[in-house]
């Protein structure tokens, strides 16, 4: 749990309407001196560990410890801390997690996750439908339905909710080429990553597919035209152990974004591929956006359940460019 204090003077923390939090007018906030430094949206946060209590809905849990950062800022040229002051962790050690569970008002160690569906853009708000997050149960609307369930890598000691990841796969038409992996891998299911992430190399090689035909390019990530994704390659995700396995498919509608360009008809798409710098990968918005997920502190699962079309839109960002982009050679 990270909250952006008041007294935080970055320029960061001045930008996109930041109020910050003032410790001191609350009757419940405890400090301490304990110094603690966390990363989360490609941006540094230092500050010190403090207790707060924190209120979901009817529920109210005292006394929980968080980061109250005083010094935010960015890693590098990209980051996404933007309409918001805080961060509220549910990672299966994070201490509000933690809390929560051990405070005895949750019916089921469990966390239900709908993301929104629709436009990620908030100028479009009105044309999507709201995310849902319940805590101790599922929704009702997915009560009664049959999921996916994988394996909770790490068990009771499990740092962030992921499972085994088996094999990596590319598939181009009906040829399934592997992509070597050492053993002991893992594929997290992260909801405040906006990228898929994947190995360097294969990230490389997805973006590749479109440099030669690429349009301009934002943070870094080329845009191109969407009527390239049809003829894109797939990547086929192994995941889970034992009898829990499961094979999704990520496709070219997964790992690139529709961009919606208010200015001029243009139908260009974004990838949204990004290279980790070890070969376990990260399942962000673009995954999540397709499934209700469960994450079953309990019985140690992640649960998925198919709840929506996984083709995505986004406003055009501020840092697009147009640029002569020279081709590269394929990238095996």
């Amino acid at each position: 749990m990270l909250l952006q204090s008041a007294d935080c003077g970055t320029q960061l923390c001045e930008e996109h309407g930041h109020i910050g939090f003032n410790s001191s007018r609350s009757s419940t906030f405890s400090g301490t001196s304990d110094e603690l430094v966390k990363f989360f949206g490609i941006a540094r946060w230092e500050g010190h560990q403090a207790n707060e209590s924190i209120g979901i809905g009817d529920l109210r849990f005292p006394s929980v410890p968080f980061l109250l950062a005083d010094y935010i800022v960015p890693l590098g040229w990209l980051h996404w801390y933007y309409d918001y002051d805080g961060v509220l962790g549910l990672s299966p050690q994070s201490p509000a997690w933690i809390a929560m569970q051990e405070s005895g008002l949750l019916e089921e160690n469990i966390i239900g996750l709908k993301f929104p569906s629709g436009p990620i853009d908030a100028e479009l708000a009105g044309h999507r439908d709201d995310g849902e997050l319940v805590l101790g149960g599922i929704s009702p609307d997915f009560s009664s339905a049959p999921f996916t369930d994988l394996p909770l890598a790490g068990g009771d000691s499990a740092l962030w909710w992921a499972t085994p990841l088996q094999s990596l796969s590319v598939l181009n038409k009906s040829i399934v080429q592997p992509f070597p992996l050492p053993e002991g891998q893992l594929a997290g299911f992260v909801s405040a990553d906006p990228f898929i992430t994947l190995p360097a190399p294969l990230a490389e090689a997805l973006m590749g597919q479109v440099w030669p035909n690429a349009t301009g390019i934002s943070a870094g990530f080329p845009h191109f035209p969407c009527e390239m994704r049809d003829s894109l390659v797939d990547v086929i995700v192994s995941l889970g152990e034992g009898d829990l396995i499961w094979n999704l498919t990520i496709s070219p509608y997964d790992y690139s974004v529709h961009v919606v360009n208010r200015a001029r008809d243009i139908d260009n798409c974004l990838m949204v591929t990004y290279p980790g710098e070890y070969n376990n990968i990260v399942l962000g918005w673009p995954i999540l956006r397709r499934f209700y997920t469960v994450f079953d502190n309990g019985r140690k699962l992640i649960r998925c359940k198919p709840s929506q079309p996984s083709s995505l839109l986004l406003a055009e960002p501020y840092l697009l460019t147009k640029m002569t982009v020279t081709p590269k050679p394929d990238i095996d």
